[in-house]
């Protein structure tokens, strides 16, 4: 009766509303890294800092700066002071009113009011090597020889803290004005809540290269061997998060509370879609003594990793692709179906596949192959399933980078 009054077939109906629910519910499979161009020359990059999604500044060895006002289009050479010596540049920030900061070996200070086009060099009271900025209520800076800088007139001046450490101190992070944490590669994790009066151990967490929190409660540091750990409470209780590879990780990013990307030295950056739950291969640079040091993301679709060992390496951007983007369809030579199976033919391209998942119309997953863990098949036979419409997300790597592709299939 109901079919009548609306004059519509129901079940069409349903087909077409659970269809449309799951391709808005199919998750976006991360994206693509592609090399950006610097002036001539062989550089390394250590930092990377952006404002938004065309204004940044990145920063490395040899008192190398530059600044991009296109989004790293074209990446310009900043202009210095009459620097008398040679520096590491090891941090970067850069905010949006054009004010910011590098920092590097030697005590080295500089600061910029016109978003990196030229730099002046400060007064800073000490020649420790300069390790990690931030900006809080304060400037903070930390040094290799464990000691603690601030500065409470944007870099006017510049005072000592008295409590120092016998470690080297490799980054710092504030949450608030008052919570703040500090860590070291070869120490402990400490804690302030006190605006950095006084700092204390967290005695669970030891080693940690980098800080990162995603707002007030929820936290993530990084350190060797592939260690990860996270916080939801400030970080007073911290759980170790299973990694897919022991890399020396160098650098994170969260967006939000589930979208994040870690780098590793050896050129690799892994992606989590699920708050680090789950780990994926985005990106990787094979070639000997490529390196990556840090990634900063403006928004989930923008985002660049710095490092060295190849110019193709040394400034990457990301782009989001979604499942359905068109820059994603598969040439026909390299998969087809046939009598209700997958054939691919991807051994002789610079296709290589990662996984395939297989899901009903409700959304569900019915069938899983990992590509990276098992034998490399040329067709997979999906006669089991029963008769009807399938979503197939292909997992794979396009030369370096990691896409996807979802393709429907008909089981008869």
């Amino acid at each position: 009766m109901l079919n009548k009054i609306l004059g519509v077939d129901m079940k069409k109906f349903r087909f077409l509303i659970i269809t449309t629910i799951f391709l808005l519910c199919l998750e976006v499979k991360g994206g693509e890294w592609i090399a950006q161009t610097l002036p001539p020359g062989d550089w390394a990059l250590n930092a990377v800092h952006f404002v938004d999604s065309t204004r940044g500044v990145a920063v490395g060895p040899l008192n190398t700066v530059f600044y991009t006002n296109n989004g790293g289009e074209n990446w310009k050479t900043s202009i210095l002071p009459n620097l008398q010596n040679i520096y590491m540049l090891s941090d970067v920030y850069i905010n949006s009113d054009g004010f910011g900061i590098i920092i590097g070996s030697n005590g080295l200070v500089l600061k910029t009011s016109n978003y990196g086009q030229s730099w002046e060099k400060l007064s800073f009271p000490a020649t420790d090597y300069l390790n990690s900025l931030e900006i809080s209520k304060y400037i903070w800076i930390v040094s290799q020889q464990g000691k603690i800088y601030f500065s409470t007139d944007w870099g006017n001046s510049w005072l000592s803290h008295q409590q120092s450490f016998s470690f080297p101190i490799s980054s710092i992070k504030f949450v608030n004005p008052m919570v703040g944490f500090i860590s070291s590669s070869n120490g402990p994790l400490l804690k302030t809540t006190n605006g950095g009066i006084s700092w204390e151990t967290i005695e669970e967490v030891s080693n940690v290269n980098k800080i990162f929190f995603v707002d007030s409660l929820i936290g993530w540091v990084i350190g060797d061997k592939g260690y990860v750990a996270k916080t939801t409470d400030q970080g007073l209780t911290w759980e170790k998060i299973n990694f897919p590879t022991t890399d020396y990780l160098t650098s994170l990013f969260f967006v939000d509370n589930f979208h994040g990307w870690i780098t590793t030295f050896s050129s690799k950056i892994f992606f989590t879609t699920d708050g680090g739950q789950t780990w994926t291969l985005e990106y990787q640079n094979s070639k000997q003594y490529c390196y990556l040091f840090d990634i900063f993301f403006v928004n989930p679709q923008k985002g660049w990793a710095v490092g060295s060992g190849d110019r193709n390496n040394t400034i990457l951007t990301y782009k989001s692709v979604s499942s359905f983007d068109e820059e994603l369809k598969l040439d026909s030579s390299l998969f087809s179906i046939i009598n209700n199976s997958l054939v691919f033919n991807f051994t002789k391209s610079n296709y290589r596949l990662s996984e395939v998942k297989v899901y009903n119309l409700l959304g569900n997953q019915v069938f899983h192959y990992n590509f990276l863990d098992n034998p490399y098949p040329s067709n997979i036979i999906l006669d089991f399933l029963p008769y009807g419409v399938y979503f197939v997300e292909l997992t794979f790597f396009l030369d370096q980078n990691l896409k996807s592709k979802v393709v429907k299939i008909l089981i008869n």
